[in-house]
C-alpha cells in the first residue's frame, strides 16, 4: 500500500491506495479548522480501520501551493516515514500533470494551473518533452499570457477553472481539470527515477 498526501489543491486530501485502486481517500474539510489540525484526526481515524503497518511508501505532493499547507504535507509525509520506516518520495504537481499529458494528449504544448488554498495560484507552461517554455510562477487572478496562445490550445488544472476569474483561460480551446490523487495512482515511481529522498523541498515559485 501507498499513502499519498495532496495538500497542495483547493480541497487538500490524503489517499491510501494499492495497485492503482483507491482504498481510502479522506479529504480535508477546512471550514474553520486548520489543515494541520483536521488531517491528523482523518489519519487517526483512518488507522482505526485499516492496517497502516502495511504501507511500504509515503508520496507527497512537494508543490507548488500554499506554503503553509505545503508545510503541513511534507511534516506529515516525513512523520509517517519516520513512524513505518518506509521510504518516502516527493514529486511536484508540475511533474505529475506533465505525466498525464504525455498519456492522454498529443499536443506539442500544454499550460498547467495549479489552484491552491488562500487564493494562491501557479502557472507553467511546458512542451511534450517535459521542458518549461515558461518557467513555473505565482500569478494573480489578472493575469495575461503573452505568447501566441495558439501555440498552447490546452490548459490542464487540479479544481475547475473559473474563467470569470481567470480571464486568461478564455482563450483555450480545451480545458480539462482532474484530481491530482487521481493521477498518482497510475505513476509507477520506479520506473520515472523517483528516488527515496530524506529532504523534501517545498516548491513556491514567486509571482513575476
Amino acid at each position: 500500500m501507498i499513502i499519498f498526501i495532496d495538500t497542495v489543491s483547493i480541497k487538500p486530501r490524503f489517499i491510501i491506495y494499492n495497485n492503482k485502486n483507491i482504498i481510502n481517500r479522506q479529504t480535508i474539510h477546512l471550514n474553520n479548522n486548520s489543515i494541520s489540525e483536521t488531517i491528523i484526526k482523518k489519519l487517526i481515524a483512518v488507522s482505526k480501520k485499516i492496517n497502516i503497518s502495511l504501507v511500504q511508501k509515503i508520496c507527497v505532493c512537494s508543490g507548488p501551493g500554499s506554503y503553509t499547507a505545503l508545510r503541513i504535507g511534507i511534516a506529515m509525509a516525513v512523520g509517517l516515514k519516520n513512524s513505518l520506516n518506509v521510504p518516502i518520495y516527493g514529486i511536484s504537481a508540475f511533474d505529475i500533470f506533465l505525466h498525464y499529458f504525455k498519456l492522454k494528449f498529443k499536443y506539442k504544448n500544454v499550460c498547467i494551473l495549479i489552484q491552491s488554498t488562500n487564493d494562491q495560484n501557479f502557472l507553467g507552461i511546458y512542451n511534450n518533452n517535459r521542458s518549461a517554455i515558461t518557467e513555473p510562477q505565482k500569478i494573480d487572478y489578472n493575469y495575461q499570457i503573452s505568447s501566441n496562445i495558439d501555440e498552447y490550445p490546452l490548459l490542464i488544472s487540479n479544481y475547475t477553472v473559473d474563467k470569470k476569474k481567470f480571464e486568461f483561460a478564455n482563450k483555450f480551446k480545451i480545458i480539462r481539470h482532474i484530481d491530482i490523487d487521481k493521477i498518482v495512482i497510475n505513476i509507477d515511481f520506479d520506473k520515472l527515477n523517483y528516488n527515496e529522498t530524506k529532504l523534501i523541498n517545498p516548491i513556491y515559485p514567486v509571482k513575476k
